[in-house]
């Protein structure tokens, strides 16, 4: 665990913040999570108790330095995961119970490529974002 809170707090420091504990707190929670979360559940998650508005400040300077993402399920309040550089992973949603899972890749490389030589408008794609949607092993029984 001490190896753990050393980690997270050198990639704070290294985004150009200080270490402090509820920044430290906030990314070993979402380091843990299985799913994106709202504000309220990442709030209501936290065993170090942070108010509400310190929540949402850290996750939009986390958000801004590339730390954390920022996730958009089907129209559902904006939910947020720990960014992960090396890996580019999606989500499988069921409409029905909103389970989430996460997949890797997507073949963007080639979808991007293909969108250039399409446009006329555009000259670089800079991010993306890919969820599919469909109903868990549960909910289709």
């Amino acid at each position: 665990m001490q190896k753990e809170k050393k980690d997270l707090a050198e990639v704070i420091r290294s985004a150009g913040f200080r270490a402090t504990r509820p920044r430290l707190s906030l990314l070993s929670f979402l380091e843990k999570a299985d799913f994106p979360l709202s504000i309220q559940e990442i709030v209501d998650g936290l065993t170090r108790k942070v108010d509400q508005v310190t929540v949402y400040r850290m996750i939009e300077s986390f958000k801004t330095a590339g730390l954390v993402r920022e996730v958009n399920l089907q129209g559902d309040r904006p939910k947020y995961e720990l960014a992960d550089a090396e890996n580019d992973h999606h989500h499988i949603v069921c409409t029905k119970c909103h389970r989430v899972e996460d997949f890797v890749g997507c073949g963007v490389e080639r979808i991007e490529k293909k969108a250039l030589q399409g446009s006329r408008q555009f000259a670089a794609i800079t991010g993306h974002s890919f969820d599919l949607y469909g109903l868990c092993n549960t909910c289709a029984k």
